[in-house]
């Protein structure tokens, strides 16, 4: 940019033309928004159920596996890297015409709000499904945003704007504790459920 902020008030943007096209006063922003990340988001779902999106799963999930699969874990990692600097771009250029201004610290602190979405998304909907694990970061991400507003604005209760980390804070560490306890009953049922079929193994054998 040459300079640490750009204001780009009065450029034509996507939110201007998207307005010229569809009139729906101040939920205009919101509505193309919702399109565009429900658009993203079923990108990555067909993406991730191709060849090369198993492939970068595995690679994730196994990096050892995966290698003695014939998968390239190091192309895999630059591909992952790949497509989540694509994502930030797509999210940082639409809040810059947003606000009306692209400065340089403007995506500070964006790190954590991501692994919050990731964390408290788990929470909420799991990840046993590719559809269920992006929808997951989706409502995390609301979810996270709401609870900043409510600090924000929770006065009334006691509760000061500086307490905003505290929250955040409190709000992420309970949805670990509850990730970790879905994981651990997860777990306990593919225990359970193994321990059934092998009974029912020895008593067809038995047979």
């Amino acid at each position: 940019m040459g300079r640490p902020n750009l204001p780009v008030y009065g450029q034509d943007t996507v939110f201007s033309r998207f307005e010229s096209v569809v009139d729906a006063g101040l939920w205009s922003n919101t509505i193309l928004l919702l399109i565009i990340a429900i658009g993203a988001k079923l990108i990555v779902d067909w993406f991730l159920k191709t060849e090369i999106g198993l492939g970068l799963r595995a690679s994730g999930e196994n990096p050892a596996m995966a290698e003695a699969q014939g998968i390239r874990n190091g192309a895999m990692t630059l591909l992952g890297m790949s497509i989540a600097n694509a994502l930030c771009a797509l999210a940082g250029s639409l809040f810059a015409q947003m606000q009306g201004v692209a400065d340089v610290t403007m995506g500070v602190g964006t790190i954590v709000t991501g692994l919050a979405a990731l964390i408290i998304g788990e929470a909420i909907l799991g990840r046993r499904t590719v559809f269920l694990a992006t929808l997951g970061c989706v409502i995390g991400a609301v979810v996270y945003r709401l609870f900043i507003a409510f600090a924000l604005s929770a006065g009334f209760i006691g509760i000061k704007p500086q307490d905003l980390n505290l929250i955040t804070a409190v709000v992420v560490a309970v949805a670990v504790v509850l990730s970790q306890n879905r994981g651990k009953r997860g777990r306990k049922q593919l225990f359970n459920f193994r321990l059934v079929r092998g009974a029912q193994q020895n008593d067809e054998g038995q047979d």
